[in-house]
């Protein structure tokens, strides 16, 4: 069964195990204001709770919105945890600076690696959008060992990206698109690899 208690600041129903912080010098070691009333009139960072029967405006936009992370960001800061501006007006902001620095880093990767080509390695396809970065021999062992170890997620994305930059193009990488690349990915060897021996052998027939 779900314990509950009433806060006496703001008098509503919270669930204890997270709607309050603890506190030790208190019969049931919770706080008497819920985690919201508490950060109100605190520095301490908010844990976000989300609450679908409540409407949060968006600073940006002014559209009410559950206050929920389908509609905003978590941000620890803020008195409720969300960011004040919803997440479509969040992404309108964001995106343009980081997809121009995400295509002036990918277009000095793939120069380096295709030797200026601008080419997927396998079938030849230039459309810069349809480029990926590819491990030739998979992720090594070693790298997958230390991530686990000290655990980080393995390099990939712009994370991957701004590595092979900061190690200096370093081998054991390929430029691929990405049907060549999942194609690999899931069979081990790309289809337009299989297709071609297989017409070469029906050729030397």
């Amino acid at each position: 069964m779900i314990e509950t208690k009433k806060c006496t600041k703001c008098k509503k129903v919270c669930i204890k195990d997270t709607g309050f912080y603890y506190n030790r010098n208190t019969i049931d070691k919770l706080s008497s204001w819920c985690k919201l009333c508490s950060c109100s009139v605190s520095r301490r960072k908010t844990v976000a709770i989300e609450d679908a029967t409540t409407l949060k405006k968006c600073s940006k936009c002014l559209v009410e919105k559950p206050r929920t992370f389908n509609f905003f960001t978590k941000n620890s800061h803020c008195v409720d945890g969300f960011v004040g501006v919803c997440k479509p007006c969040l992404r309108e902001q964001v995106n343009p600076c980081r997809r121009a620095k995400l295509v002036q880093l990918k277009t000095k990767i793939f120069q380096y690696y295709t030797k200026g080509k601008m080419s997927c390695a396998c079938c030849g396809e230039r459309n810069f959008k349809f480029l990926t970065i590819d491990h030739i021999d998979g992720i090594p062992t070693q790298e997958k060992e230390e991530s686990k170890a000290k655990g980080r997620k393995i390099s990939h994305g712009m994370r991957l990206y701004y590595k092979l930059v900061r190690e200096g193009f370093p081998s054991g990488f390929q430029i691929l698109c990405f049907n060549c690349n999942s194609g690999k990915g899931i069979y081990g060897v790309c289809p337009h690899k299989t297709e071609a021996k297989v017409k070469a052998n029906k050729a030397t027939i």
